[in-house]
């Protein structure tokens, strides 16, 4: 019994080199193994879950998100990689509910913070986006220039609506 959880590593790992090699067949019939051994590991159905979005499966890519959350329900990385996820399909409120949550339960992260900004200007919450923005640089100052554009379009749309 002690064996099978180094067995299932094993597969994830000749997984990830059969990914980072273009093999994503092989890589992910490779995870597969491994979740057969470990069904319940958040951290093998990430590891599919990568895989299925270098296949362009986005919906059982958040499949995937969705049962590692579902087994791991405080870890704060899952909820930002799903986040991400869903901002890629535009679904922007359903992103930003899991940007607050993977905020609230890996602190403040400033790459956390500055996606949901950018995410709330989709949405057009320009006072939102332009307080998160403006959080991430002042915990992350290095992250000023790629925030600075969205920032400003931020800013001066609330500007506008206080007209």
């Amino acid at each position: 019994l002690e064996l099978r959880p180094r067995e299932a590593v094993r597969w994830r790992e000749r997984s990830k080199c059969l990914q980072l090699s273009g093999d994503l067949d092989g890589a992910l019939a490779d995870i597969n193994r491994g979740i057969e051994i470990t069904p319940r590991s958040a951290d093998l159905l990430l590891a599919r879950a990568r895989i299925h979005i270098d296949r362009k499966e986005t919906e059982l890519a958040l499949a995937d998100h969705d049962s590692a959350i579902e087994i791991e329900p405080a870890n704060a990385w899952l909820r930002y990689s799903r986040a991400l996820l869903l901002v890629e399909q535009n679904r922007f409120v359903d992103a930003i509910r899991d940007f607050d949550v993977a905020v609230e339960q890996g602190g403040r992260q400033p790459e956390w913070i500055k996606e949901r900004g950018r995410a709330k200007l989709r949405i057009e919450d320009f006072a939102g986006a332009a307080k998160d923005l403006n959080d991430a640089v002042t915990l992350d100052p290095s992250l000023a220039p790629e925030c600075a554009e969205d920032t400003m379009k931020a800013i001066n749309a609330v500007r506008e609506r206080e007209k």
